[in-house]
């Protein structure tokens, strides 16, 4: 990493902050919290990575309007990894984020790596997006520190739906990184033992949980997918890496229990693994909810993802490098 000569004193509400690529809406988000709270922040998607002349060329027009408008820039702040030659030749105080494949996947690739690899040369600091991600960051950047991501605001109680006895809802994508084909199948037991289970069309196993019995709804907005977790008994959260995701988050804010795989956390959250996931289910609706879940998962949640503690982790990063 660069290292910056500048003192702590110079970042201020009028800082020009850009982030770079809307990865899982984080980026999108933390603005906007900012911009409420009378921050100078800007956000730029970037144009989808498309091997094809017409997406070489959207992307080649968009790293030419950055070259031409990035003086006008005090920090930038790039967002997953592999978009890192964004940072290459800005002078000022730049941030590298991570946020999951890129340091899991694609840093394995050996072209990949070096466009990573120089990135992180050039950036002030480099961050990575959840807890789990610390080992692989840090052995590619020992200096990486993590800030946590920002959710949604949580539904007010009047819009949260009634619960629906006898209802299970899955949040997790069908797909090998949450669980795979062991979600299915848990899922199956559980539609097997005469519960309603509800999930999200979307996912390479997505055919397979709708031939296992899960009554799949198509992808919607995050306000909407909060509604429909609040309807649940009891939401499933995804068991293939140890961190809790932006929609197990948002499934804390909904007041309902959360059971899911392991995880380095203290969140108010019920651990178990997919083999064990039917029968604790059914145990616990057999002997019933605890209602402490109502306020402890909300209360968790705006304690370490709120938008005013992430406003304050990401400015007090800022403050380190400008």
């Amino acid at each position: 990493m660069k290292h910056l000569t500048q003192g702590s004193t110079r970042y201020h509400n009028g800082t020009r902050v850009l982030h770079l690529n809307n990865i899982a809406q984080v980026p999108k988000r933390i603005t906007e919290i900012a911009r409420k709270d009378g921050r100078s922040w800007a956000f730029h998607d970037l144009p989808p990575v498309v091997f094809s002349p017409q997406g070489l060329y959207h992307r080649g027009i968009d790293e030419l309007n950055w070259l031409r408008g990035r003086k006008a820039i005090d920090i930038v702040h790039v967002h997953y990894a592999t978009n890192g030659y964004y940072l290459y030749g800005f002078k000022g105080p730049s941030i590298l984020h991570f946020h999951g494949t890129d340091a899991r996947i694609n840093y394995q690739n050996r072209i990949i790596r070096t466009v990573i690899d120089k990135a992180v040369d050039s950036a002030s600091a480099v961050v990575y997006a959840t807890p789990d991600l610390e080992d692989q960051v840090k052995s590619i950047c020992p200096d990486a520190l993590y800030l946590p991501n920002p959710v949604p605001p949580p539904l007010p109680p009047s819009k949260r739906m009634s619960v629906i006895p006898n209802r299970i809802f899955f949040n997790a994508r069908w797909d090998a990184s949450k669980g795979g084909l062991e979600l299915v199948e848990a899922a199956r037991a559980l539609v097997r033992s005469g519960l309603e289970v509800v999930g999200i069309d979307w996912g390479t196993f997505a055919s397979e949980a709708k031939a296992a019995g899960v009554n799949l709804l198509p992808l919607t907005n995050p306000g909407r997918f909060a509604q429909l977790m609040s309807s649940a008994e009891i939401i499933v959260g995804q068991f293939g890496l140890p961190a809790l995701g932006v929609a197990d988050l948002m499934a804390l804010q909904t007041g309902r229990p959360l059971m899911r795989g392991y995880a380095n956390t203290d969140a108010p959250m019920t651990a178990t693994t997919l083999a064990e996931l039917p029968i604790r289910i059914l145990d616990d609706l057999r002997t019933g909810i605890d209602p402490s879940h109502s306020e402890s998962g909300l209360t968790w949640v705006e304690n370490h993802h709120g938008p005013k503690h992430c406003l304050e982790k990401w400015e007090n990063l800022y403050r380190t490098i400008y």
